[in-house]
């Protein structure tokens, strides 16, 4: 099934490609995703893409460790995609909260990132993250 997502202001569109709802969301505790109101979700073998339709009002921050970036519409302040590049493939989660279907998912379970080394989340990320995924820039006004 195709589960399509957006921002508020629908700059940015997710359109993902996932067979069930019977996925577990985690809910980040580190200080972003608590400001951001995210709540990450991912199926391993599945795959998204992100179509960014102004690339003016569109952001790929990093912050923390610096090994992931967060897709974030600059015009709403929703960041609706975390990706990081683990040998040379893209690996990504969806925000929850932006996707069109989120209440058809369980509860979000927390998680504290401090409590994990780099090469542990790259491998967790690696081992559940969507991949591949796709970013489009659609526009540059």
């Amino acid at each position: 099934m195709n589960i399509r997502g957006n921002c508020q202001c629908k700059n940015i569109i997710i359109n993902w490609a996932v067979r069930d709802f019977s996925l577990i969301a985690r809910a980040c505790q580190c200080l972003y995703c608590l400001n951001k109101q995210a709540n990450w979700i991912s199926k391993t073998g599945s795959n998204f893409s992100v179509d960014i339709r102004y690339s003016k009002k569109y952001n790929a921050m990093s912050n923390g460790t610096h090994l992931a970036k967060f897709h974030e519409c600059l015009n709403c302040e929703d960041v609706v995609a975390v990706t990081a590049l683990i040998d040379n493939k893209r690996y990504g989660a969806v925000n929850l909260n932006c996707l069109s279907m989120a209440h058809r998912f369980p509860t979000p379970k927390k998680l504290n990132p401090h409590n994990s080394t780099k090469t542990e989340r790259l491998t967790s990320w690696q081992q559940n993250w969507c991949s591949p995924v796709q970013i489009n820039l659609k526009n540059s006004a």
